[in-house]
């Protein structure tokens, strides 16, 4: 774990210059590169809500000539992951520098990068016969700490008493690995009600993880495994 750099936090200032329609491939990697160790001033509260109603830890740039506690992500990682929180950058009314959803802090501490490549994605023609492999997801897919906020998610925002999980792999889709939890759009209030949820579990997931739903009567569903 390195310590917080006051020229990480410079760099970074300078990347956040740039107009955002100039931002390419080059300056996200750049920027990421900076920002995991850049210097960071706590705010106070140190988390707050936003307007997708996760919870978010604040970092701010440091008041010029002014001592501060210096932290950085590389600091806070661990505590978000455990507490299912994001990452925002110098929040202000209605904006930001930046947002971390908790898949990317996830992508980070399981693979390095913020982002992950997501594959473009691909259907198989449902026509065709093929082999599909259902079990569930191994610790290395998905860690203790992901698991435990998943399941808080669940739980308490969508009221499964069982929150539940299966690994679904299909060469032939893209992605090939996907996540189902054990949410129904049969159960669900409506069509718009079942989508949220899944909106919302996307935002704790790493990019290139594929997200799935089955029926309640797919004939694997009892193939669910607790969280």
């Amino acid at each position: 774990m390195s310590q917080p750099s006051t020229q990480s936090t410079q760099a970074v200032h300078e990347k956040l210059l740039v107009d955002p329609a100039q931002r390419d491939a080059d300056w996200k990697k750049e920027f990421f590169d900076a920002i995991y160790d850049a210097a960071f001033e706590l705010n106070d509260p140190q988390v707050l809500t936003g307007p997708d109603q996760f919870g978010y830890f604040v970092l701010k740039f440091p008041q010029p000539q002014k001592p501060f506690q210096a932290v950085s992500i590389d600091l806070v990682l661990d505590h978000c992951l455990d507490h299912g929180l994001g990452i925002v950058i110098n929040p202000r009314p209605n904006a930001a520098d930046w947002v971390f959803t908790f898949g990317n802090l996830w992508a980070r501490r399981a693979y390095g990068t913020f982002e992950t490549f997501v594959p473009e994605p691909k259907q198989p023609d449902p026509s065709v016969e093929r082999q599909i492999m259902v079990g569930t997801p191994s610790e290395e897919f998905v860690p203790f700490y992901a698991r435990n906020t998943l399941r808080r998610f669940l739980t308490e925002k969508v009221k499964l008493e069982t929150p539940k999980v299966m690994m679904i792999t299909d060469p032939e889709a893209a992605p090939d690995q996907s996540l189902a939890f054990n949410v129904f759009r049969e159960e669900c209030r409506d069509d718009q009600h079942f989508g949220a949820i899944m909106t919302y579990l996307r935002w704790f997931l790493p990019g290139h993880y594929g997200l799935v739903s089955i029926p309640k009567d797919a004939p694997f569903v009892e193939r669910f495994f607790e969280l």
